[in-house]
């Protein structure tokens, strides 16, 4: 089975903790990540529409943090997602997996 990855970086110490704290917060998640140091944070999702929270979630948050999201829809593929082409990216997602 395909895994379809989600992976962010940042150069800044903290940001990504609390990048992915507010994300939870707004999913209303009770979890909360506590690893200050994490500079790349990478997660596995068996369901490609699963990605869509997150990018959405980011093209709204882009300009609060210093946060680059990349995903994996195909093997070894990674597509950089910028607040310009997110919607594009979500579009593309559901037109690809419609289920």
């Amino acid at each position: 089975m395909m895994k379809y990855i989600a992976k962010l970086y940042s150069s800044k110490p903290n940001e990504i903790s609390n990048y992915l704290n507010r994300f939870f917060q707004a999913l209303e998640i009770p979890k909360t990540l506590e690893k200050p140091d994490l500079f790349e944070w990478e997660s596995d999702y068996n369901n490609p529409i699963d990605l869509v929270d997150l990018i959405n979630f980011h093209q709204d948050q882009c300009d609060d943090f210093q946060v680059e999201l990349w995903i994996c829809l195909d093997k070894n593929l990674f597509i950089h997602v910028t607040k310009e082409i997110a919607d594009q990216v979500v579009r593309y997602i559901y037109e690809r997996f419609p289920y």
